[in-house]
């Protein structure tokens, strides 16, 4: 049972210094996509204040 539990550790530290290393990365996903997906939603706010308050699309 010790050396199944000392396995058990080892692979949690490993998972969990995987995580660590992508971590980086799966920030700069979500800052990206958060950015295109606020940027997406400011300009349809702007075209749609900027055209009498209907969306641009319907035009």
């Amino acid at each position: 049972p010790l050396f199944n539990d000392q396995a058990r550790r080892i692979t949690m530290n490993e998972n969990l210094a995987l995580i660590y290393q992508s971590l980086p990365y799966l920030l700069q996903g979500c800052v990206i996509t958060i950015g295109l997906v606020g940027g997406g939603f400011r300009l349809g706010f702007c075209n749609r204040d900027s055209h009498g308050g209907r969306p641009s699309l319907w035009e």
